[in-house]
């Protein structure tokens, strides 16, 4: 009973630790999408040793149904209690982009590395703040870039006072012609090679996930 006891702690450890987990792939040299899956890989080990835990203890002398039949529910339920604690969104693993060519005041707006564009108050944007400061504190030499649609210093606070000193925000400089780019999707995200470039990767918020990332820090030369 002890083991099954130790190997439950250990799994709401981990549950309550998942991002943390998540950092320390990045930390230990794993790439983006490899440590996203790192704690869902730990935890899922876990719950099969609650379940073999559980069949050396209070199930050892059940009847083999009723064994399978605690196993089966010990495994669906652990799962699906570490799963709501941290699902799986749409867009998390992927790396959907297209390519665009921009020209003057167009391209002027795009600084050089990952550009998110974002609006004041938004929710979504807000929430991928957390993500630029682990691409940015693993890849110091990437530029990261917030642009917020919005022509009040007030509202770029709330993006500067949580991202890092090293991620440049700015507020838009010419709002519509970057809203000619984005055509009203927010966040989105822009994936500049080189200052001297005309050319744009763009993704939607559900098309940029970890794989996009790795993507990114690959470098876009042999991309496609």
């Amino acid at each position: 009973m002890k083991g099954f006891i130790g190997a439950l702690l250990i799994l709401a450890v981990i549950i309550l630790q998942h991002n943390h987990v998540d950092s320390l792939g990045l930390s230990i040299g794993l790439n983006h999408t490899y440590s996203k899956l790192l704690p869902y890989f730990i935890e899922f080990l876990l719950v099969c040793l609650l379940v073999l835990q559980a069949n050396k203890s209070f199930l050892k002398d059940k009847s083999r149904g009723l064994k399978k039949a605690i196993s089966v529910f010990i495994l669906v339920a652990a799962s699906g209690i570490a799963f709501a604690f941290h699902p799986i969104y749409e867009g998390d693993f992927t790396n959907t982009y297209r390519k665009m060519i921009v020209s003057g005041n167009k391209a002027e707006i795009f600084e050089t590395g990952l550009t998110m564009v974002a609006l004041p108050g938004c929710e979504f944007c807000l929430s991928r703040r957390e993500e630029l400061n682990a691409f940015k504190l693993h890849h110091p030499s990437l530029g990261v870039n917030v642009i917020v649609i919005n022509n009040d210093q007030i509202a770029m606070e709330e993006y500067r006072e949580t991202l890092l000193k090293n991620i440049n925000v700015k507020l838009a400089d010419d709002l519509s012609a970057i809203e000619m780019v984005l055509k009203g999707s927010y966040p989105a995200f822009f994936f500049k090679a080189s200052s001297e470039t005309q050319g744009l990767i763009h993704w939607t918020n559900n098309e940029f996930g970890v794989t996009a990332m790795d993507w990114i820090v690959g470098g876009s030369e042999g991309n496609d």
